[in-house]
């Protein structure tokens, strides 16, 4: 059985999510890129959305995480936890403003990682948080 695509399935994941609470979304198309969705908000503002995932509990990589405007650039995380075929069962997914990410980087003998570990210990807020997106967060 060959290898799932787990970069598309996460990128259209993420737009479907999006577009259920009524946000406008589009995908990027390219394979080097910092962003892979764009996104209207209902005030009309627009947004970029990197999209960052892994098949196991593994670490993200983030060697191209970066953004010329990191006041409205969000990175989605999401792990589909060792059962990426089991389509019953959604990915725990996180949902960060870009700087509120950067403490979580960690460089590993010169790769550049989204630590799991730290996003576990101090994620909680941003799990399923699509309402940071939306502009809808107090």
């Amino acid at each position: 059985m060959p290898s799932p695509n787990t970069n598309l399935a996460a990128e259209f994941h993420a737009l479907s999510c999006l577009h259920r609470i009524g946000i406008d979304a589009f995908l990027t198309i390219g394979n080097k890129k910092a962003c892979d969705i764009v996104a209207i908000r209902s005030d009309r503002q627009s947004v970029s959305i990197e999209v960052k995932s892994v098949a196991g509990p593994h670490d993200w990589r983030a060697g191209n995480l970066e953004t010329t405007n990191p006041a409205s650039h969000f990175v989605v995380l999401i792990s589909y936890n060792n059962e990426i075929r089991v389509t019953q069962k959604p990915p725990s997914v996180w949902v960060f403003p870009y700087p509120d990410l950067m403490p979580l980087i960690r460089n590993y003998s010169g790769t550049r990682n989204v630590n799991r570990k730290a996003v576990l210990a101090t994620g909680e807020k941003y799990l399923d948080a699509w309402e940071l997106i939306a502009g809808e967060a107090s």
